[in-house]
Formats: structure tokens, sequence, C-alpha cells
């Protein structure tokens, strides 16, 4: 591989195998489409080693509305309808120059084990 400017070698990418699971898994600004909940919690189970975290960020667009439009409290849903994993959530309001739009991460842990990382 190429020599970084640090003087080591630059990680290499691999193609992620069948039974590839990570301890962490973070996603942002993947909720925006109803049709595409569903796979993206395939996903994250998928990945999700059995004592790991995801961490998955999303933003409530009020202006977006649609049938097509997702929610973070949609993907919320959506996992929970799933059965497999414990959803804990943390809310902020971000100010843009457009809009304020309220962010929501979701912190998602398979359900043996649902400790939230957040402080209550």
């Amino acid at each position: 591989g190429a020599a970084s400017r640090g003087g080591g070698r630059e990680p290499q990418a691999r193609a992620l195998v069948d039974d590839d699971r990570f301890d962490v898994v973070v996603a942002s600004d993947c909720v925006y489409h109803a049709e595409l909940l569903e796979p993206l919690a395939v996903a994250v189970q998928r990945f999700l080693a059995p004592d790991g975290v995801a961490y998955v960020m999303s933003t409530h667009r009020p202006a977006c509305v649609g049938e097509m439009h997702a929610s973070p409290d949609d993907f919320a849903r959506e996992l929970s309808a799933a059965g497999w994993c414990e959803v804990h959530e943390r809310r902020c309001t971000c100010r843009t120059p457009y809009a304020d739009e309220e962010m929501v991460l979701h912190e998602v842990r398979w359900r043996a084990d649902s400790k939230s990382s957040f402080a209550r």
C-alpha cells in the first residue's frame, strides 16, 4: 500500500463478508425515505455484534412531508417492531441558516444488553 504522511501504511479496505460483525456501527443522515427504513434496520441488525452498539443520527424534517418521507420516530418504530433490540434516543436542536432542526441520536443494542450509555 501507499505510505501515509506519518510514515506508516494506509489502511486497506476490504469487502464485507457474511460473518462480519462490529462492536460499533455508525450511520448518519440515513433516515429520510420510508421504503429504506426496513433495509436500514436489517443492515444494523446484520452487522452489529451481540455486545455492540449502533449509533444512528437522523434529522426530523417537518418541511419534508408526504408518503415517502420518514422521520426519526418512524425509524425507532421500525427497530422496535422487529423485536431484537432496545432503542434509546437523545434529542437536540440544531440551528441552521434555514431553520432549527431537531436531531435524534438513536442508540441501538441487542436486547440481551439493553443498557444505555447515555447519562440519565
